[in-house]
């Protein structure tokens, strides 16, 4: 009977104790990993999500360029040849 008391006075005791928060429950996980990969440059979250923000806007920024000048090309177009179309055959 002492071991029951005593494993529900131990259980009781760590339920009532608040957890303790670390540095992966404080932030994200790729706020975590900026910070962990600038090897002490970043010093906090705040910092790090900076950076997440000027990456989104430099790779939102390219796909716009990418999007809007793609089309301008001065290469002919490309003739498809298939095997199985006979030579009276014309592509829609």
């Amino acid at each position: 009977m002492d071991i029951l008391k005593k494993y529900n006075e131990e259980t009781s005791q760590s339920s009532s104790q608040a957890p303790q928060l670390n540095l992966s429950q404080e932030y994200g996980a790729l706020t975590n990993a900026i910070i962990r990969i600038s090897g002490g440059a970043v010093k906090d979250g705040r910092q790090a999500n900076v950076i997440l923000l000027v990456i989104a806007i430099v790779v939102v920024g390219a796909s716009v360029y990418f999007f809007l000048f793609s089309g301008r090309s001065d290469l002919p177009p490309l003739k498809v040849i298939s095997p199985l179309l006979d030579k009276t055959q014309k592509i829609r």
